[in-house]
């Protein structure tokens, strides 16, 4: 190796090969004050060489070159003697008690029907055969990709929740031996290393100049050497992306097919090399074929070289964490610790947020490698997981306490970072909501975004109970939900879903998802705050359900036979996935007297308002059968008329779970008899239950297909709008109910006109 000097640190030789002693850096590291200054000169060096061939690489020389010249110094520097012997002790002390098998798409997946806390709680093929869920009721599915094995976690098994190779005490293990404690040597090094290689992992990861490096990685003379990088979307085909090769390649078709294939499975690939200029005139010849087949252009950067090299090996670099991070319980947490430290007098948010913030930017690849360090270090430690889940749904979190002078070195950090539980601190930056919307932005697939994670997190009781708790998660998950579907609110302030994209829609259900996974469990003791907070977010749930409640009403078309048949699918597919979240916050309210009372007023209160328009018309008068009536004017066979009636779905249901615990005595104290409203609160239930009969009896034909469409999935339902209207004439008067009987006996005997119809 060369001796030249840079920033007055010491640089070391370098030679074109690999280093026969993996020692020498290893000691020349230990020499350095700065680490992360050294690391990086010693990459700066290497890197560009061993990830020179982008075009056609070499891979079995790049991987020898690679672990000769950097992952084994890594390791000698790590443990300071032979990895392998080291490695190899760490790998027999003990068994881990989590699985934490990340799935890769395609994988076969087993849940137990007996045991498994809910559906979404998976084994994989190696632990469900050495488990006693084999013997039970199981299902088989296959996993699109990113599911996480829960064998080993005791929230997700009700029995079982070990297979024989992850049970603790087998083979010879002990509750010491499970965690593979490191010597205070190899913890010290590894508190050196680990902040420095996340770091220039996520540097390089989220780096955008393509025509230079970092300052501290620009140690050797730049070429000229530039590549035309072609990055994958879901907006065109494959035949799209061959045909755009062939034509501004001007290459074969086997070629452009290999180029296509790569670029599908990673997310990116060089299809060009040469100077800046023949990159450029490339990246504008692509674009230019491909808009010809799609209204969207391909994604084309063109990118140094180096740059190429460094974000490679940055991937690389990730894949090797893993590894290391795979024999030791220390080294997921000193991992963690250093992903979630702020620099001190940075704005940037720590090393994890960033990455999670730039998810939507970064290409296929990418996200797999990053994911996975995720899933093999966060989600293999509660504490951890917890904090991740903090950082993810709602807050940003800080580990040290203001005003407490050094607590940003090594020795103290990890100090204070032995209980991470205890050290959270909320600075209010909502990451859940900008996550979310950059995935309904993004064309990627669910399973390669970070938002998928939230299953992982959200459907464990005991974290779930902390992040309604302690960050207000449901709200954060519905005023999210607001702010992603305000383009589809009429004037009214209504949903209308005509001329809505499936696709964006599509992603929106993610959302919905979510408060399906935080709802899974009911918890068993309730404290103030939980009630409290839990109760905020029913009351920014309603809100939904307000904009949902008489949404896209119809009018019965008379004469003329409709021409095209509305959208109807989106409103009635939204009800569907909303529908067991309902039912989720119906039985969470019956876990307490008091919660139930207070949501059934809050779902009353949210009824009458949204009956205003009722309420304000003005009342007829109508003698009938002796009696004389005041009535609003309203046909259902001439005014306009809705289906959608979640808010009144939702008061019934919760007035059921009241006769249930036996709570109605206690009704008044919270709706006073004479606010029940009970006219305003049936009214629409009634229109709806004349709806479907007029339907029934095919008065409505000319509305064509999407009204008994609607009415197909309504008349599986229309049973939850019977116990709103029974609830109604059990607090009518009696002689109002003597009227109703007499009108009724009337309407047989006559022979009424069509449209007469009084609700």
């Amino acid at each position: 190796m060369a001796d030249e000097e840079m920033d007055g640190a010491e640089r070391m030789d370098v030679s074109p090969e690999p280093p026969l002693a993996p020692q020498r850096p290893a000691s020349w590291w230990d020499q350095q004050v700065d680490f992360y200054t050294a690391f990086l000169h010693h990459l700066a060096q290497l890197v560009p060489d061993i990830y020179f061939a982008e075009m056609d690489p070499d891979l079995e020389k790049q991987e020898e070159n690679v672990q000769m010249s950097i992952f084994t110094p890594l390791e000698w520097y790590l443990f300071g003697e032979d990895p392998d012997i080291c490695l190899e002790k760490l790998k027999h002390s003990g068994a881990f008690q989590l699985c934490g098998k990340v799935f890769k798409s395609g994988e076969t997946t087993y849940s137990c029907r007996d045991c498994a806390i809910d559906p979404t709680c998976v084994l994989c093929m190696d632990c469900f055969q050495s488990s006693v869920h084999k013997n039970h009721r199981y299902k088989m599915h296959t996993s699109t990709g990113g599911g996480f094995c829960d064998c080993g976690d005791t929230e997700a098994w009700k029995t079982g929740p070990f297979c024989m190779d992850h049970e603790p005490g087998r083979a010879g293990t002990t509750k010491e031996t499970l965690n593979c404690p490191l010597n205070e040597e190899v913890i010290a090094q590894a508190r050196r290393i680990f902040p420095s290689v996340i770091k220039y992992i996520v540097e390089m990861t989220i780096w955008e100049e393509g025509k230079e490096l970092p300052p501290e990685l620009q140690i050797r003379e730049k070429n000229e050497r530039y590549y035309c990088v072609l990055f994958n979307d879901e907006h065109h085909s494959y035949d799209h992306v061959i045909y755009s090769l062939q034509r501004a390649l001007d290459c074969e078709l086997a070629e452009a097919q290999l180029h296509t294939a790569a670029i599908d499975k990673e997310g990116r690939r060089a299809v060009k090399a040469g100077v800046y200029a023949t990159c450029q005139e490339a990246k504008e010849e692509i674009k230019s074929h491909s808009e010809n087949v799609s209204q969207h252009p391909l994604h084309v950067e063109v990118l140094h070289a180096v740059v190429m090299a460094h974000q490679k090996f940055a991937l690389r670099l990730g894949s090797w964490m893993n590894r290391i991070m795979s024999y030791s319980s220390d080294f997921r947490q000193i991992f963690c610790q250093a992903c979630l430290i702020e620099e001190p007098g940075s704005e940037n948010p720590c090393l994890i947020s960033r990455l999670m913030l730039w998810d939507a930017k970064l290409y296929k690849g990418a996200r797999k490698i990053l994911h996975e360090l995720i899933f093999s270090s966060f989600f293999m430690e509660m504490e951890y997981k917890k904090l991740f889940a903090m950082e993810f749904v709602k807050e940003r979190v800080s580990l040290y306490s203001p005003g407490c002078p050094g607590t940003h070195s090594e020795d103290q950090a990890g100090r204070k970072l032995r209980n991470p539980a205890s050290a959270s601190q909320v600075l209010g930056l909502k990451y859940y909501k900008q996550l979310q919307k950059e995935y309904i932005r993004d064309d990627h697939e669910r399973s390669i975004s970070v938002t998928a994670l939230s299953v992982q997190m959200f459907t464990v009781p005991t974290l779930a109970r902390h992040l309604i708790e302690e960050q207000n998660v449901i709200s954060v998950i519905t005023e999210t939900l607001l702010e992603v579907l305000p383009e589809y609110l009429d004037r009214n302030n209504k949903f209308n879903f005509q001329g809505y994209s499936q696709d964006k829609l599509g992603r929106v259900y993610a959302v919905i998802c979510d408060l399906k996974y935080i709802l899974i469990s009911k918890p068993i003791i309730w404290t103030e705050r939980l009630r409290a907070q839990f109760l905020e977010g029913f009351r920014s749930f309603l809100k939904i359900l307000t904009c949902m409640q008489g949404m896209e009403e119809i009018r019965r078309q008379v004469g003329q036979h409709i021409e095209v048949d509305p959208d109807w699918e989106a409103a009635i597919a939204i009800q569907m996935q909303l529908k067991n979240i309902l039912l989720m916050f119906q039985e969470w309210c019956a876990c307490d007297e008091d919660l139930l009372l207070v949501a059934y007023k809050e779902c009353h209160k949210a009824v009458i308002r949204c009956s205003t328009n009722f309420m304000s018309s003005t009342k007829t008068v109508v003698q009938l059968c002796g009696h004389i009536l005041e009535t609003k004017s309203y046909k259902v066979s001439e005014d306009l008329v809705s289906i959608h009636l979640p808010l009144s779905r939702t008061l019934a249901g919760l007035h059921v779970r009241l006769s249930r615990l036996g709570a109605v005595s206690r009704l008044h104290e919270f709706v006073p008899f004479d606010g029940f409203q009970v006219e305003v609160l049936v009214e629409y239930p009634l229109r709806c239950l004349v709806l479907v009969a007029q339907v029934v009896a095919e008065m409505w034909r000319r509305n064509g297909l999407s009204l008994i469409s609607q009415y197909q999935w309504l008349d599986q339902r229309s049973s939850e709008k019977v116990p709103l209207v029974q609830i109604g004439i059990q607090r009518l008067q009696p002689d109002i109910i003597q009227r109703v009987r007499d009108i009724e006996t009337f309407i047989h005997k006559e022979n009424l006109e069509e449209g007469t119809e009084i609700t």
